[in-house]
């Protein structure tokens, strides 16, 4: 008796484990089937991925991101949240965002947003950035930055114009346009944009969560409430 028990154990037991790896055949099947009928999968799982990947390499270079060059923020200099904008007036999708941002400052009394100059499109980008940190140690870096992009074009004559709209003292922001902590400063972004993986501007930094692109009002806003969840 005890070996007629034992052999329909063993039958079971192999029925079970045959069972399974019929199960195991079948899943792989879908999945595969799922993924050649659908390739935008693999694109949006690697997406996720390096996404992850930047997060984790965020960690190191979060005093620097959020901490503005001179008065170059805008909103609540004392916000409980902080977006970082690194942005090139040359992109036509970060000019895009402009109205998404102010919205949000406007909308959103407790948010502080932190403008990094990354140019790396154009040498008008980098003129333009140059400008752009000028004013903000005259504390007028959200005029310029909004005159910029509302021209809608980025050279000589344009930035002037903005620097003029802005308020700037012209001449003491050229006087200040080659100094060694303005070169300094887009050095370090632009180091930091590469560290972490960035592909381009807009790119937008809200507490632990990094969004590409123009993104939409939306999009910032719900990373903003996340951002202030974990508060």
């Amino acid at each position: 008796m005890k070996n007629i028990t034992s052999t329909i154990a063993l039958t079971l037991s192999a029925i079970s484990i045959a069972a399974i790896g019929t199960l195991y055949i079948k899943r792989d099947a879908i999945i595969r089937n799922q993924i050649v009928e659908n390739p935008d999968i693999i694109t949006e799982a690697i997406s996720v991925l390096q996404r992850q990947e930047m997060a984790g390499r965020l960690d190191n270079f979060k005093k620097p991101l959020t901490t503005p060059f001179y008065n170059g923020y805008a909103g609540n200099p004392n916000g409980d949240v902080t977006l970082v904008e690194m942005s090139d007036y040359n992109c036509g999708f970060c000019r895009k965002s402009l109205a998404d941002v102010e919205k949000l400052i406007k909308e959103d009394d407790n948010i502080r947003v932190v403008y990094k100059e990354t140019p790396v499109l154009a040498q008008s980008s980098l003129i333009a950035a140059q400008w752009s940190l000028a004013a903000a140690k005259q504390g007028k870096s959200r005029e310029f930055h909004n005159a910029l992009f509302a021209i809608g074009k980025t050279d000589d004559a344009s930035i002037n114009n903005a620097a003029k709209k802005a308020g700037l003292n012209i001449e003491e922001a050229q006087q200040q346009l080659q100094s060694d902590e303005i070169q300094a400063e887009i050095r370090q972004n632009l180091s930091i944009m590469r560290e972490i993986g960035l592909s381009g501007t807009p790119s937008f930094i809200i507490g632990d969560e990094i969004l590409e692109g123009a993104v939409g009002y939306d999009a910032l806003s719900e990373a903003v409430a996340r951002a202030r969840d974990t508060l």
